[in-house]
């Protein structure tokens, strides 16, 4: 198995012929030829990001993850982070670069923004807060307490900004709620609490072994 670069800028719209010649010197002689593949890079390879922006100014919680439209799996990526992951955790505001490579080495750039949710702030009348235990095997329970009566959301996301639970809780001075993270894989997740325009974040790490 072989692979040839050949470049055919100068036939663009013409059809082209692949041929293969081979010597035969003496004897008996064989040309086998088998599994071949004509593989062209395409325009781009689609790229586009899922943000998960963060919450809060320098709260390192943003997420993006890598899409791809065209091209052959399996893909790397050059983050200009330094990561050379699908998805990224822990970003904070700011632009962001991904080079994408697929198996045929053909590349495509994105370039994309993390912000700052506008207009959200920390919740300030948050009391009493605890996640335990952290890091956990599957299952966490979260107690809050607030100064007041309020009206929140409790959300579980996970690194692709995909919510996993959601409570609404409607009027309430303090709740407990089992974070059941069983059916889902080792590797960290977003507790938030949302109060109007306001959200806290805490961070929960799933190991099974722990």
């Amino acid at each position: 198995m072989t692979n040839v670069v050949i470049y055919l800028d100068d036939y663009v719209g013409e059809a082209i012929k692949v041929r293969f010649n081979a010597l035969w010197a003496t004897g008996d002689y064989y040309l086998d030829i088998d599994n071949i593949n004509i593989i062209r890079c395409p325009q781009s390879l689609g790229l586009s990001a899922e943000i998960v922006d963060e919450s809060v100014t320098n709260g390192f919680d943003g997420i993006a993850t890598i899409i791809t439209e065209a091209g052959l799996e399996p893909y790397s990526y050059a983050w200009s982070t330094g990561d050379t992951t699908k998805t990224v955790v822990g970003l904070t505001a700011g632009v962001y670069q991904v080079i994408v490579t697929d198996r045929a080495g053909c590349s495509d750039i994105i370039e994309f923004e993390v912000m700052t949710l506008t207009g959200v702030e920390q919740i300030d009348n948050i009391t009493r807060i605890s996640l335990a235990p952290n890091p956990t095997a599957g299952n966490s329970m979260l107690n809050v307490e607030f100064a007041e009566a309020v009206d929140a959301r409790i959300q579980v996301v996970n690194m692709v900004g995909q919510v996993l639970f959601e409570r609404i809780e409607n009027n309430v001075t303090q709740g407990s709620y089992d974070i059941d993270l069983n059916p889902y894989a080792d590797g960290m997740y977003l507790v938030r609490i949302i109060v109007e325009n306001k959200v806290h974040t805490e961070k929960l790490i799933r190991l099974s072994n722990w």
